[in-house]
């Protein structure tokens, strides 16, 4: 069997290992799962942690205009600020594309630099909220 660090997110059934789960096998998956676990658990969702994650799901009725916008770019920075400080958000895109299939979709591209001690990587990770096409 192969060796793992952590259980990887979105949750994948694993197939070849003999593991239950797919596992991240490198420190750059371990990052992009743990923001993207971050970013889409709800607060409140976790015990004992009720302020771990983001409102996101408050928009999704929203007016997708500037307004809206910046409140999710605050809550996002907010967020990661806190529990993932060694992430260093570079841009926030929305798309705005998604919206012409369903007005409540909300798609946001996030570029991000990680850095600790001496390893540093810049990766970019894209996120759809509300869009439920199959």
């Amino acid at each position: 069997m192969s060796s793992f660090i952590n259980i990887k997110f979105p949750f994948e059934q694993e197939t070849t290992d003999g593991w239950i789960f797919k596992s991240d096998k490198s420190q750059k998956e371990i990052i992009r799962s743990n923001l993207l676990l971050l970013l889409l658990t709800e607060k409140n969702e976790r015990y004992y942690k009720p302020d771990y994650g983001t409102n996101l799901r408050k928009f999704f009725f929203e007016p997708n205009d500037m307004i809206t916008e910046g409140e999710i770019t605050k809550d996002i920075r907010d967020t990661i600020n806190k529990y993932i400080p060694n992430i260093k958000l570079d841009k926030i895109e929305f798309d705005r594309t998604i919206q012409e299939i369903n007005p409540n979709a909300i798609a946001v591209k996030l570029g991000f630099t990680y850095t600790e001690d001496y390893f540093t990587f810049t990766d970019q990770l894209s996120i759809n909220f509300g869009d439920f096409r199959n």
